[in-house]
């Protein structure tokens, strides 16, 4: 569906969402940055960009206006129940109103692997010898002495792919030590997460290896499952 039916469907929304004013309080208190006391809030529009709402105070009857921007913006009418869900996960849990939930899941998407040919390839070459090295067949058993030759092809066209870069024995150490922080940074941040969210020892131990050896990629699937686990909790609360 195209963007401009959000706002042709801004009356129906703005009504839908005046049976949920809790709702509304949140995003007024956490995303408008609000810091008074309110006594009820309502939406008044709503488009692909932003959604406008307004709201009282105990002390006054007048009602004052905020505007929350979508970011990203919206890209259709489909897209608006869920992003309204996430943001009243993050904005509940923000202001102390919900509770964490737990986190009980664990699946890695297909995509999240696409860097670990590059660190395959990568560790070849830094396990390759930078200078030639020939086999010989006195280090070899019997059943393996035909394949030397092969083998001495290929520690060749390796040593010569790392000498054309270059890839010196100190370019891998440098490379592996920042790839290394990187990782583990990663990895620790998801190990607070899982803390966090009670995933037990088991799972918790999973993502925290994943966001190790796959990085960025796995961190990126381990927050798309907490924020499944969010919006589960918010339907089941509602």
């Amino acid at each position: 569906m195209s963007t401009d039916t959000v706002e042709k469907n801004s009356g129906f929304l703005s009504t839908y969402m005046s049976g949920h004013t809790d709702t509304l309080v949140a995003y007024v208190l956490y995303y408008g940055k609000v810091r008074e006391s309110l006594s009820t809030a309502k939406m008044t529009s709503i488009d692909q960009n932003r959604m406008n709402l307004s709201y009282q105070t105990p002390e006054s009857s007048k009602w004052n206006e905020i505007s929350v921007e979508f970011d990203p913006p919206l890209s259709g009418y489909e897209e608006v129940k869920p992003r309204l869900m996430q943001m009243k996960a993050d904005a509940e849990e923000g202001l102390g109103m919900a509770k964490a939930p737990r986190l009980t899941t664990f699946e890695l998407k297909l995509s999240t692997f696409r860097a670990l040919p590059f660190l395959v390839i990568l560790l070849v070459l830094s396990l390759a010898p930078y200078q030639e090295y020939t086999f010989t067949k006195e280090k070899f058993p019997p059943a393996i002495q035909p394949a030397i030759p092969a083998l001495n092809l290929t520690s060749q066209t390796l040593t010569h792919v790392r000498q054309a870069l270059p890839f010196t024995p100190n370019t891998a150490i440098v490379l592996w030590s920042t790839i290394g922080i990187i990782h583990a940074s990663f990895a620790l941040l998801v190990g607070f997460f899982s803390y966090h969210r009670q995933t037990g020892f088991k799972l918790g131990a999973a993502w925290v290896l994943s966001a190790l050896f796959l990085s960025f990629p796995a961190v990126l699937d381990f927050r798309s499952h907490i924020q499944a686990s969010r919006i589960n909790s918010i339907r089941k609360n509602n």
